[in-house]
């Protein structure tokens, strides 16, 4: 596997931070729309 050269830990832990927030949010908003996805499709089926 191809690895980049070491950055300082600071700026690493700082990426890996950013990563693991936008991760989160993503997984977030997938579950709202597994959540939301039944009624929005029965209200389109009654409308």
């Amino acid at each position: 596997m191809f690895r980049l050269p070491q950055a300082d830990p600071a700026e690493e832990q700082k990426r890996v931070k950013a990563e693991v927030r936008g991760n989160f949010f993503v997984f977030g908003a997938l579950c709202v729309a597994i959540r939301l996805a039944p009624i929005v499709l029965q209200k389109l089926n009654t409308a």
